[in-house]
């Protein structure tokens, strides 16, 4: 079973990926948005809009940036 739930997105999302030691998740939506979680908690640390389209590929550096 899950441990939480990450919401916020008002669209489908499309993409989840985690960083390379599992403390972030990005996950991106239709609605253009891409949201930075911190993975123990389930809190949104940020959000970034993309102005025109859908996100639909993320990756985190292999150093965790």
């Amino acid at each position: 079973s899950c441990s939480s739930t990450l919401a916020g997105h008002s669209g489908t999302v499309c993409i989840v990926v985690s960083s390379p030691y599992r403390q972030l998740v990005a996950s991106a939506s239709e609605n253009t948005t891409v949201r930075l979680w911190e993975a123990a908690a389930g809190t949104c640390r940020s959000t970034l809009k993309h102005q025109y389209t859908t996100v639909t590929s993320l990756a985190f550096a292999p150093d965790n940036q």
